[in-house]
């Protein structure tokens, strides 16, 4: 009988241990963009593809013209935090690179540069393709 009470314990014990360890509250920084980035950002060119830019502390969220958005930490979360992310920030610059690998498939890489025009505007460039300029909300 002592037994089975023991092992009784040591179930609830498993088991309530487990419970709460969903992530809430325990947001895992995996973007770090510099504090001139954070904010919201609208494409002035009516015509790109690219629509808005959503900079915070922790994340980076990018909304398309055809309604697709795209939140970079959740990607890569989806993704098992499987990437390599590297981001480069000076004064006026931030390099947003990250490569993900996935199984049966061959690398994805992602390259974004930013580049600080006016405390109020930034430029998008892929590469040295502009992407277009933004204007901070």
């Amino acid at each position: 009988m002592k037994t089975i009470y023991i092992y009784w314990m040591c179930l609830l014990l498993v088991v309530t241990s487990c419970i709460g360890d969903d992530g809430i509250g325990n947001e895992q920084i995996i973007f770090n963009p510099p504090e001139w980035t954070v904010g919201v950002w609208e494409n002035e060119d009516g015509d790109a593809l690219s629509k808005t830019l959503i900079f915070t502390q922790t994340n980076i969220i990018l909304e398309n013209r055809d309604g697709n958005v795209v939140d970079f930490s959740q990607s890569i979360a989806l993704n098992g935090n499987d990437a390599l992310i590297e981001e480069i920030a000076t004064q006026d610059m931030y390099t947003l690179t990250i490569l993900i690998h996935e199984p049966n498939a061959s690398e994805d890489v992602f390259t974004r540069t930013f580049e600080k025009a006016t405390s109020n505007s930034l430029y998008m460039f892929k590469g040295m393709e502009e992407l277009g300029t933004f204007i901070k909300q």
